[in-house]
């Protein structure tokens, strides 16, 4: 599953950018990539609410101390993603989303964050 969690974005990756569609690696890449991002759409706009935080919001250059916690991530295009922080550094972070029976590496700037709480 780990390997598969890596894996998947460089095949993604090299089959849309292949010269020929018939030599592509993967023959259903876009199709497969576009499931995936209407499922966690879905997925996000079906749970219930969770509860609101009164707290502040994380601040980006804090999040190294928080590997290994779980985090809410708000984006400002309002998309929101909870999960387990695995990776943060001054310009980047990863989450880890539980999606179905696996995990999604949810990557994320600075830039694009509206807020940051701990669930």
């Amino acid at each position: 599953m780990r390997l598969l969690r890596f894996a998947l974005p460089l095949l993604l990756a090299s089959a849309a950018t292949a010269q020929s569609p018939a030599k592509s690696a993967i023959p259903n890449a876009e199709a497969d990539l576009a499931w995936l991002n209407r499922y966690l759409d879905t997925n996000a706009a079906s749970r219930k609410p969770t509860r609101s935080s009164s707290g502040p919001s994380i601040p980006f250059n804090e999040l190294k101390q928080h590997i290994g916690k779980p985090l809410r991530v708000t984006l400002a295009n309002g998309v929101a993603r909870s999960g387990v922080l695995v990776e943060a550094t001054g310009k980047t972070a990863r989450l880890t989303v539980r999606v179905g029976a696996g995990d999604f590496l949810f990557s994320f700037e600075n830039g694009q964050v509206g807020r940051i709480e701990e669930r």
